[in-house]
């Protein structure tokens, strides 16, 4: 059965990250192939727009799941950016 993920995009002037669970990448099977250009707080995970939110977004897609993205604008500097590194291993 296909479902609906409702996902926010984060960016500031220099770059964007698209947020999700770790929940969401364990049952996309994705959660191995994230980059440490990512970013991973807790159980949320943020990923980098070039390559490893595209990594989810596809996955889901191929799974029949359709994705509504709400944008989510910092015209400063990102809280993102001072949050560690992505990893899989729970910090």
């Amino acid at each position: 059965m296909s479902k609906t993920h409702h996902l926010t995009f984060h960016s500031d002037p220099a770059h964007g990250w698209l947020e999700a669970s770790m929940d969401l990448l364990r049952e996309a099977a994705v959660q191995d192939l994230i980059s440490d250009f990512s970013y991973r707080k807790g159980d949320t995970a943020y990923l980098e727009e070039d390559l490893d939110a595209a990594k989810l977004l596809n996955a889901l897609k191929a799974r029949g799941d359709t994705v509504e993205i709400t944008d989510s604008f910092d015209e400063g500097q990102s809280f993102i950016r001072s949050l560690p590194y992505y990893t899989t291993a729970h910090p």
